[in-house]
């Protein structure tokens, strides 16, 4: 019979595999196709900053989409107000307030207002939250389009922002000094992992989902904990807002009105995939952290192949995303199908009939 400590080393080993497999997947085949391509993942210091740029970026929205969706709520308008947040937070930095630390809070306080005020039409109107996130998406995007006083570009140069364009350079990491958005980005996952783990809002969460009506009846108050989840979903993309203001330094509202927002939610579908299955191992906030590093290592390969070969269009990188995409779904849905072929098992037992009878 085994010791505790042999069953707990055996456990540690299967988590430690079922962690580390995805993100090692991504990284093998993205050296790979790099190689075969004539390039390398890391090309320049800019490689590094842009990785360290998505992996921070897309896992704050990432954090935004699944608090809402891991409850059955498609919030559509996190897109629309990540242009809103950050078109806002930039037109302040050029015209009113050159602070960041205090720009940076208020951008915060935007984006949970605009949870906020999406939520609360969820819970009075009690429409799907399809509807009312597509219909808070098109005000997002006007709003936007408004504050830039319906210009059809706007774009900040350091001249227009002058007093605090270095900063912003650095908040993000432009000059390979990563601090702050490192730690901002291990704070909103720390936060995450406290909030939805170790307190009630958080084990009534995790109570409805698992079964709604039974959590209603059970005393659990439904409508504050869904305006929390909005709430907080919100105060993410307002902190992504950030990051995307001060790498781009420029604001295109006209390019996202009518639903041209609703991409950058899509864009957090495959690392959450992924996360589906590495929570099995660890929190889920974590999981999501780490599909998110796996995800971003291969967009660096492609955006390092793009700049070598002219025809790997966007059009061939769709298609490959989705690929991936659709791949995998169909490896979570047919887990149990998939193990068995690759175990070899069926094969011994064709070779062992006997075993069988």
């Amino acid at each position: 019979m085994e010791s505790y400590k042999q069953i707990m080393l055996k456990r540690a080993g299967r988590h430690a595999i079922g962690i580390g497999i995805i993100p090692t997947i991504s990284i093998v085949v993205s050296l790979i196709i790099c190689a075969v391509a004539g390039t390398k993942l890391f090309v320049s210091e800019a490689s590094l900053q842009n990785l360290v740029y998505g992996i921070s970026f897309l896992a704050l929205i990432a954090f935004a989409v699944s608090t809402n969706l891991h409850s059955g709520r498609f919030d559509f308008s996190i897109g629309s107000m990540l242009v809103f947040c950050s078109t806002t937070f930039l037109i302040l930095a050029r015209d009113y307030i050159h602070n960041l630390p205090l720009l940076v809070v208020i951008t915060v306080l935007l984006g949970a207002l605009c949870g906020l005020f999406s939520g609360i039409l969820y819970v009075v109107l009690r429409l799907p939250s399809m509807i009312i996130s597509l219909g808070v998406a098109l005000l997002y995007e006007a709003f936007a389009y408004i504050v830039t006083s319906g210009m059809s570009r706007s774009v900040l140069t350091g001249q227009d922002i002058q007093g605090i364009s270095a900063e912003m350079n650095n908040y993000v990491g432009n000059t390979n000094n990563f601090t702050w958005i490192i730690i901002l980005t291990l704070t909103a996952v720390l936060l995450m992992v406290f909030l939805f783990n170790y307190t009630k809002f958080g084990y009534d969460y995790h109570a409805l989902q698992s079964g709604q009506k039974i959590g209603v009846d059970t005393g659990i108050k439904e409508v504050p904990n869904a305006l929390w989840c909005y709430v907080i979903s919100g105060a993410l993309v307002g902190l992504a807002a950030t990051f995307f203001a001060c790498k781009t330094s420029s604001t295109r509202p006209d390019s996202m009105l009518n639903f041209a927002s609703v991409g950058v939610m899509f864009d957090a579908f495959c690392p959450l995939f992924f996360a589906d299955y590495i929570r099995r191992y660890c929190k889920k906030e974590v999981a999501i952290l780490i599909g998110v590093v796996s995800y971003e290592v291969i967009q660096l390969a492609f955006g390092n192949i793009n700049s070598v070969h002219t025809d790997f269009t966007s059009t061939v990188y769709g298609i490959i995303n989705s690929l991936i995409l659709v791949t995998f779904l169909i490896y979570l849905n047919n887990e149990k199908v998939v193990n068995h072929a690759l175990s070899f098992k069926w094969l011994r037992n064709e070779k062992n009939p006997a075993k069988n009878a």
